[in-house]
């Protein structure tokens, strides 16, 4: 396996991207956009963003995140860097949000696509809801996604109140263990829609999925 490229596509918000391989736990990229802008942080802007404060005032405020605004067409941010070749583990950590809109609104969705040289490689899908189809998975051929997406055998709730409501950010993890399996996981799936209120505990294997490498 081999990985070259980044490609993130949201409808909302993104705060801060790590990607780290374990050979030597070699950090390849780490992005925080409250300390920086699209250019000083090296991605590539297909579609309206900017980098947005929000204002204080809600509970769990992200404070300046890179955000696509509402009612605009779907956007995304990409990355390359240099080609990683068979790495003994890998790990991409997200963190995600919606700025507004209901805790259940399924149209709003973010994917997360890791590439080859080729533009061959994985993707990563998370809707905004409470349904098997939530949290979805596939391969990707020269930059597109196969049809045939996978899903878990049971509901996912990815749903998630919006910033202004105190919904906060979600972290989303992805990695590559070293026996070839891939782990999709998020500590917020399964929880109530994110509000100021307290958060419930949640068991491991509700928030977990995990599947071998496609061939």
């Amino acid at each position: 396996m081999t990985l070259k490229q980044i490609a993130i596509s949201v409808v909302s918000c993104l705060a801060t991207l790590l990607a780290q391989t374990a050979c030597q736990a070699k950090t390849i990229i780490d992005s925080d956009f409250s300390k920086g802008d699209f250019a000083s942080l090296i991605w590539k802007v297909k579609g309206d963003w900017d980098v947005f404060h929000y204002p204080n005032g809600p509970a769990h405020n992200p404070g300046r995140v890179a955000r696509l605004a509402a009612n605009k067409p779907d956007g995304s941010l990409t990355r390359e860097f240099a080609e990683i070749k068979n790495p003994q583990s890998l790990t991409l950590s997200l963190e995600y949000g919606w700025g507004w809109g209901d805790a259940g609104q399924a149209a709003d969705s973010i994917s997360c696509m890791l590439l080859d040289p080729r533009g061959d490689g994985y993707i990563f899908e998370v809707h905004r809801c409470k349904a098997k189809w939530a949290v979805q998975w596939g391969t990707v051929n020269d930059g597109r996604p196969r049809e045939g997406r996978n899903w878990a055998a049971e509901e996912i709730d990815a749903s998630q109140a919006a910033v202004r409501d105190g919904g906060g950010m979600s972290r989303l993890t992805i990695s590559r263990e070293s026996d070839g399996t891939w782990v999709f996981s998020s500590k917020d799936f399964n929880r109530p829609a994110h509000s100021g209120a307290s958060r419930q505990a949640n068991r491991l294997l509700a928030n977990e999925v995990s599947w071998p490498i496609p061939t």
